[in-house]
């Protein structure tokens, strides 16, 4: 429950693995809210850099440096991130992302103090920075509490160092609030968010999951078949279709139950035999396969698969489950063709369930 309470608030602290996918997405954001001020900041802190440059104006030369730095790294950052938007390696953008903040914090406190110097109101540019930076930027609420303390006292020190007494301490620390408050609320909005397009991204893959998989197997089905069928094309595959010889005995004799637990145990060892192939339940006890291996290597696989196959079964008797499988190997060009490949596959099955059950048949393309 006091979990529940903290995801809601944008407060908790989620497992490893969810934990990287949420700051990878929280970096995005915020790498995409800077970029555009980035750039601004960048301009404007380069032409003044300029203009400071060689003025004996020490102050706001480095202080505009500083900025333009801040704002090449966030810039960089944004692009690289933009290029590999999934990238797993996020600490260099969330560096380059602190330097951002930090560099736009220091030039909003080095503006305030100097222009005290000409009687102007010298907090309104640290204000506006601090408002800038911790409400627009997603943050971690405890990143906000430390760096806000050490900036707000770090601000309040400089001020009394130089001779400025005008502000009461109290109103400082109530500011100081204020802006952790709007961070927060700023992290917990963003947050939600960001395990709402989560959430709704997993629903919409295991949609996508369930609607190209067979319920009982797990292996494809012959919509996905159709939704695979231009990726065989002009590609030299092989084309298996096999089946378990006398499945319905095995209904009969020891029930449906026993008969889908067969099924079952079928189609993992396909899976677990067949590398580098996509496998279809293709009806009832028949299963299609889809191989890219060699020739050799194929078959080497189907006696790999009844070796494990068998293995695989206990039925309390003498009878063990076989298969039997027909197979073809060539290029289809066109639908057309590749569903003549399906035929002869189909046709090399039937001769196999005929003649010669227990094993399989191979042949090249007939065209």
């Amino acid at each position: 429950m006091i979990k529940e309470f903290l995801r809601k608030t944008g407060l908790y602290i989620p497992d490893k693995m969810e934990h990287h996918e949420v700051m990878r997405r929280l970096l995005k954001d915020n790498l995409s809210f800077g970029l555009p001020m980035a750039v601004l900041t960048a301009a404007s802190g380069l032409i003044y850099f300029f203009v400071y440059l060689g003025g004996g104006d020490y102050h706001r030369w480095l202080a505009n440096l500083v900025l333009t730095l801040g704002s090449a790294a966030m810039i960089i950052a944004s692009i690289i991130y933009r290029k590999y938007p999934k990238a797993q390696l996020i600490w260099p953008g969330w560096i380059a992302f602190f330097i951002y903040f930090f560099s736009c914090s220091f030039y909003g406190m080095s503006r305030s103090l100097y222009s005290c110097r000409f009687g102007q109101d010298y907090m309104l540019s640290f204000m506006l920075i601090v408002i800038w930076c911790f409400g627009i930027f997603e943050i971690y609420p405890l990143a906000s509490l430390i760096y806000g303390a050490t900036l707000f006292y770090g601000m309040f020190y400089l001020m009394r160092k130089v001779g400025i007494y005008g502000y009461d301490p109290v109103n400082w620390i109530m500011f100081y609030a204020v802006t952790c408050v709007l961070s927060t609320i700023r992290y917990s909005i963003a947050i939600k968010n960001v395990y709402a397009s989560m959430e709704i991204e997993v629903r919409t893959s295991q949609l996508e999951y369930l609607s190209a998989r067979d319920g009982l197997t797990g292996l494809y089905n012959r919509f996905c078949l159709r939704e695979k069928f231009d990726g065989f094309l002009n590609k030299t595959v092989i084309v298996a279709m096999m089946d378990i010889d006398d499945f319905k005995h095995y209904n009969d004799d020891f029930g449906h139950d026993y008969g889908d637990y067969i099924l079952k145990l079928y189609a993992k060892t396909a899976q677990h035999s067949f590398d580098n192939a996509d496998i279809f339940r293709y009806g009832g006890d028949e299963i299609l396969i889809v191989s890219r291996q060699p020739r050799d290597i194929f078959e080497r696989e189907i006696v790999t698969f009844g070796r494990e196959l068998k293995l695989g079964f206990s039925t309390g008797s003498d009878v063990t489950p076989t298969f039997s499988l027909g197979y073809v190997c060539g290029k289809a060009t066109d639908q057309d063709s590749l569903r003549r490949i399906l035929k002869q596959a189909d046709k090399n099955l039937y001769d196999v369930k005929h003649e010669n059950k227990d094993s399989f048949k191979g042949s090249e393309f007939e065209g």
